[in-house]
């Protein structure tokens, strides 16, 4: 009975492999203050991250494209791609100015 109760109180592991390496990736974003709405979709957050850090284009929008593909079409080659880029995704922080 006890395990049973502990096991209960454990958060479920997502089983969706795309969703935990989106979740990964935005994780790293929300430790540089840039945290996903829970209104925003992941086109709408990457837009709006975007306009704050332009530089992060060349690793952000790929990401988001094989998240998509990998999570929404299906396509099982956008997840090994999603993997990779999740690994590399590492956005530097920025300096307060002053």
């Amino acid at each position: 009975f006890g395990l049973m109760a502990i096991r209960r109180a454990m958060p479920e592991r997502n089983p969706d492999p795309a969703l935990r390496q989106w979740q990964q990736a935005m994780a790293r974003l929300a430790r540089n203050g840039l945290i996903q709405r829970p209104h925003e979709g992941p086109q709408a957050f990457v837009a709006r991250v975007l306009e704050q850090r332009p530089e992060l284009a060349a690793q952000l929008q790929p990401l988001l494209h094989s998240y998509l593909a990998a999570r929404y079409i299906g396509d099982a080659a956008a997840q090994p791609a999603l993997a990779e880029q999740v690994r590399r995704f590492k956005p530097r922080r920025i300096k307060p100015a002053g």
